[in-house]
């Protein structure tokens, strides 16, 4: 989700971040998610051909209440279905290359989204910006924020109905995910299988990458 080009987020009233503005504007369906993370929700899709995270759909884990001082931890789908985390502070060595690299794509003005820890499980989704000293700058949680409406899906319900509830969303709207096969079919993918669907996926959100032509 870039700032000055959120070809997502229709015009909408916003809040300041590093930057640039930040729209809050709703997404009506996970199809116009900029990808599908990790969790099933939104993330933010790094589109940036020769950078190491190219074609990735990351979501940013953080605690307001607890990580004042800014640490968050990156989680992030790969192209080929793999998970990768990593906090942006400290870590192993392959962990801080990561997060170097990471903070080299959010210093340009992206935006990212938050999933942020301290709502109830499984968490709302926030879209924010990083500050200059590697921190989340907090944005507008009061309900109106650009996913307000994925974030009321199965409010009031206990907490894996909720999970529950938006990922059944999720694969009714894009059936073909390769996280959705199995729980629509009951049939588990074989490694190629699932490379053909994830990257039909990655076509699906990125279809100008040069290997989708």
């Amino acid at each position: 989700y870039s700032i000055d080009s959120a070809s997502l987020i229709s015009s909408g009233s916003g809040c300041s971040g590093a930057g640039g503005s930040v729209q809050t504007a709703s997404f009506k369906n996970p199809e116009n998610f900029e990808c599908i993370s990790s969790w099933m929700g939104p993330g933010t899709l790094i589109d940036k051909p020769g950078h190491e995270m190219h074609g990735w759909c990351v979501v940013v884990n953080y605690n307001y209440s607890t990580h004042t001082d800014g640490d968050p931890k990156v989680v992030g789908w790969g192209r080929g279905g793999s998970v990768h985390a990593f906090p942006l502070k400290g870590g192993t060595r392959s962990e801080r290359k990561m997060a170097a690299k990471f903070q080299e794509y959010m210093e340009e003005g992206n935006s990212i989204v938050v999933k942020d820890l301290n709502t109830p499980y499984p968490h709302s989704a926030l879209l924010s910006t990083f500050d200059d000293q590697g921190g989340v700058n907090k944005v507008d949680d009061s309900g109106d924020g650009p996913f307000s409406e994925w974030n009321s899906i199965g409010r009031g319900l206990s907490e894996s109905e909720v999970y529950i509830e938006r990922k059944k969303e999720t694969c009714r709207v894009l059936p073909n995910h390769f996280n959705c096969i199995r729980m629509l079919t009951g049939r588990s993918l074989n490694s190629t299988e699932k490379w053909e669907v994830t990257q039909e996926e990655h076509c699906r959100v990125m279809p100008h990458d040069s290997m989708c032509q």
